[in-house]
Parts: structure tokens; sequence; C-alpha cells
């Protein structure tokens, strides 16, 4: 959706706002007896950027495993450090294993927000992965089963050599090295668990089990199959025996002390059809953890990037629990910084499309706009509140439709013209939704659209920067942040107002493409008071009963036009 995609964009567009420092390559020596080879090894650290509550370096350690092609046997690394002082030797670590497809905006999503709260944190790519591959990348790997079987192999050696250089930062306390992934980054920090006994815990999201199973029949894996096909049959049995080795059901017995602990966790998609429940089941039993598996109700493999936020916090509250208690954040003075403020924007963006207010409190929002599109200009006019068990109310005036309004209080009703309020008081189903009846599609992307904010507000400095940032002059008590974003899909200018006083957003305006357009925000409210009754139909109209499952899927009907037209 083109409006999910600018809010993106100005999420990213937060890097923009720190400052940067270029600076000469440190070299650092792991000894020998901090290395798990057993041998001494040297690395470079390079200084990128400071935040206002975290620090961000470049790092490439060599890789202990010499591959045939020189360009894998380095690895790159982002290291995130927490600003602000504590003793030396009290952080606690996290190395971050990355996803399948070599997306890192996630692990430096989750790198940003662990720093932000204490906690070291390193994310590095896998073998064959951007740089480490070349000129051919991960194509290489299916042309010899060496090459495959050697790949997997050195992944599992590259993150214990990530162990080394965390637990030998002289800030780390080297008894509280952690480790978590996503998906291929969770089966391979299972797989790590096994061979390193100096990863203290483990946070495992989207994992499961049988993964030659997994390969052998699921959609996502076609890629990887008939690589594996097109190898002798010799090969293909020595590729397998590989894969079933780095099996997470092969790493139950680490995993099962990591959990008698209490230092285990397992996040799992109750429809993931990639890495199916059941084999999160089976990893879990096995594990001895499955009372403690975090389901994510009604998510797949790929939705579950709208439980993405809840999770991530997980993940921090999780290895937070060993942040030294003599650090502090770095002091703000009580005056937010440009990137909080996006933050704060973003987060309540999140909170009013898809948030659940809590119990007698409302998110309410006024839009002023007007919006030209391919040369057709558009105005409307409306407020917007929402609340929890699904309550809401939209009324005002709209492009092609006129004075309308819709809501769920104590019953559904809809206005249309202005002229009658059609109320669903008859035939009434107690605790209905709109959502029965909305396509599971359209639904779950709209999650995700809402996930992503929630995700980007709460650390929008860890994307990389689309676009250039600055503060420019606003009219008496506004303060303007302009983006000028250059991503290689979405090229134009956004501007966001917010209130010196309090940084209630007033206004954003943008040009993209043909697209441009101005919305001002009458109002701004997040978990106000509210009472049950300002979610019934407005009174001073004609109210005309009718059933309710037809208002609900009139409700459904709007819903399900509304996304396809952001499409």
């Amino acid at each position: 959706m083109r409006f999910i995609r600018i809010l993106a964009m100005i999420a990213a567009a937060g890097t923009g706002l720190a400052q940067t420092t270029s600076s000469v390559p440190e070299r650092v020596t792991v000894p020998a007896e901090k290395s798990a080879s057993g041998k001494a090894f040297t690395y470079t650290r390079v200084f990128r950027e400071q935040l206002r509550n975290h620090l961000v370096y470049d790092v490439r350690f060599p890789s202990p495993v010499v591959s045939p092609h020189e360009a894998n046997n380095t690895v790159p690394a982002e290291l995130f450090m927490p600003a602000g002082t504590a003793p030396d030797g009290t952080f606690p670590a996290v190395v971050i294993m990355h996803i399948l497809n070599g997306n890192f905006e996630l692990c430096r999503l989750l790198g940003t927000r662990l720093s932000e709260n204490g906690v070291i944190a390193m994310f590095f790519k896998q073998p064959y992965y951007n740089e480490r591959g070349g000129a051919e990348g991960k194509k290489i790997l299916a042309t010899s089963a060496d090459l495959f079987i050697g790949a997997m192999e050195q992944g599992i050696d590259d993150a214990r050599r990530a162990v080394d250089v965390m637990q030998a930062l002289p800030e780390v306390d080297a008894r509280h090295v952690g480790i978590t992934g996503i998906s291929l980054g969770a089966l391979q920090a299972s797989t790590v668990c096994a061979v390193e006994p100096r990863i203290h815990k483990a946070f495992l999201t989207l994992v499961g089990c049988d993964v030659k199973q997994v390969i052998q029949t699921a959609h996502e894996t076609r890629a990887m199959r008939a690589a594996i096909a097109a190898f002798s049959p010799q090969d293909q049995e020595r590729v397998w025996a590989c894969i079933d080795r780095q099996d997470p059901l092969r790493s139950k017995d680490a995993l099962r002390r990591l959990a008698a602990k209490g230092n285990l966790r397992m996040v799992c998609a109750e429809n993931d059809q990639v890495l199916p429940p059941e084999g999160g089941r089976k990893l879990a039993e096995a594990a001895g953890c499955a009372e403690q598996v975090i389901w994510l109700k009604g998510m797949d493999h790929y939705t579950a990037m709208a439980g993405f936020p809840k999770v991530m916090e997980e993940v921090v509250a999780f290895f937070g629990t060993e942040t030294p208690a003599t650090w502090k954040k770095t002091d703000s003075n009580g005056v937010p910084s440009p990137m909080d403020t996006v933050g704060q924007f973003l987060s309540g963006l999140a909170a009013i499309l898809g948030g659940q207010p809590a119990t007698n409190r409302a998110h309410m929002v006024g839009v002023d706009a007007k919006v030209t599109v391919a040369g057709k200009t558009y105005e409307a006019r409306f407020d917007y509140a929402c609340a929890d068990q699904g309550r809401f109310k939209l009324t005002g005036v709209f492009p092609e439709v006129g004075k309308a309004g819709l809501g769920l209080g104590s019953y559904p009703w809809l206005i249309g013209g202005g002229k009658v309020a059609f109320c669903g008081t008859e035939g009434v189903v107690p605790g209905r939704l709109p959502s029965e009846y909305i396509l599971p599609q359209l639904l779950m992307r709209f999650q995700i659209g809402a996930g992503l904010l929630a995700g980007a507000a709460l650390a929008p400095e860890a994307l990389k920067p689309y676009a250039t940032v600055t503060e420019t002059n606003g009219a008496q008590n506004e303060r303007v942040l302009e983006l000028a974003v250059t991503h290689k899909r979405t090229k134009g200018l956004v501007q966001l107002a917010f209130s010196r006083i309090d940084t209630t957003p007033l206004w954003i305006s943008w040009t993209f493409d043909e697209s441009s357009g101005r919305v001002n925000f009458t109002h701004w409210r997040l978990n106000m008071v509210a009472e049950d009754s300002m979610f019934d139909a407005p009174p001073g109209l004609p109210q005309q009963a009718v059933q309710q499952e037809d208002v609900v899927r009139m409700f459904a009907s709007v819903f399900q036009f509304a996304m396809e037209a952001t499409e």
C-alpha cells in the first residue's frame, strides 16, 4: 500500500537524524583463551554513528573456516552498543541470526531496540550473503555439494566466532551471552546452542524441527530442493545428512538445559505454513518448555510480522533482565529529539490504526485532508475514535460519498447521505464483529501494516537511511521536520509538523510521484477517557432498525474497498 510505504520511508528516515563520524578502523585482538577454536584472531571495528541511546559499529572478523572463495572468508557484522556508562564487564550481549532472504532490517531493528535497553547486540552476514558471495552470490552454492555443505557448517562456526567477539568485549559480562533468531535464524541458533556451551540464553522465533521434511515439501524451499536434486545421489545423501545434523531436534539436550534454568523462549505461529506448528510443539516438548511457548494466534509464517512489535518487546525483556542496574539511558533533558518525535508519531498512528486502548479509554483523531492523485483532487473531513471490544466511530464528509458515518457501540449503525441512521438492533448475535466477514488476506495485510508501523516506532533509527532529514522553521509553536525521500522506488518530500508544547502532531504534507496532499489534524488524543454512549449513532437523525448482520457486512465491504483502493 502506498500509504504504508510512505510511512515506512518516514520511519527509515529517522536514521538521517543521527550524528555520524568517520573513524579509522580499530584492530582488536581476541586472545586464544576467549576463542572457540583456541586460536587468537584479530578483527576490525569502525565507529559508524552515535544516536541518543546507542552507538553503531561496523565489524569485520575472519571466518574460522577458509572457503575456496576469498570474499566469503571475511564476515561483515554490525555491533550495537548502549550509550551511557556502567562498570566494565556488566552488560549482557546477544548474537542475532538473520533470516533466509538476507533482509537485515529486522536484525537492525532488534539490535537497536536491545542496545537502547542496555543489551549489547550484534548480527553478522551468513556465508555467501551479500558481499560474502561476490558477483555470483548464493547461486554458487548450487554448483557443488561441498560448497553447499561447507556453507551450512561455516555459518555455525561463524556464529561461534561472533560469540568470541562478544564475550571478549570489555563491556560484556561473558557469563551472559545469548543468541536469538527468526525462522532460518532461529533454526541455526538452536544448533549453535548445541555446540556452543557459552550460550547463556536463547530466544527462538518462528522455529520448529524436521527441517528435511520442510525443505522437501514447502513452497518457499523449492529453489533449495532443485539445487539439491541436481547433485549426484551420493552428494544428495551427504547434503541431507548435514541438514539432519543441524535439525533443531538434535539440539534438544542443550535446549532442555537452558529451559530448565528459565533461559529458553520460543515463539511459533499458529498457522505457520513453512515451519508447521506441529514441529514447534514437538521441539518445545523435547526441550521441556511446551508451557512457555508464545503462540501467535491466527498468524502464519509471513503474517507473523503483525505480531513482531510484541515479539521484539518480549526479546528485549528476556535478555534485559541482566542489564546492569548501574546503567542509565542518556539524559534527554526532557526534550524529545527529532528521532523520538518521529517515533512518537508512528507509535500513535499504529495505535489509532490497530491498537487496543485500555478499558473505558479511546484513541481519537480528527482529519481535514486534501489529496491530489493523477491530477484529480479529493477532500475529506472526518472524526475517528476507537476503543476496546471492537468499538469505533467514524463520521464526516468523504469523497464521492458525501456526509456519512458508521460505528459500533452497543449496536452497529450506518449513516448514508446524512439522513437516516440504520441501526443493527434486530437479529442480534452477541460478539459479532465486522472482522468475521472481511477477507482474511486483506485483514491480515492491514494488521501487518499496523505491526510494521509499531515496530518502526519502537526504533525508527534502526532502518537504513532512505531520506535526509532537516528541521525547518515552522509557524509559531510549530516544530517542522522535512524528509527528502530518495528510496529507489519512491522519491519525494514529506513534512511533519508538531506542537512545540506537547509534540502533538499538527499536520503532514507530502509530494510523491503523482500524489500530493496535506492532512491537518484537528485533534489527536490517545487513551482518553471515553463514555460508552460516544460510540452510538449520532442523535438527531431518524433511526431505522435493520438486521445486525446486514450492517456488519456493510462495514466489512467498506473496509475491503478502502484496502483495495490503497494498493
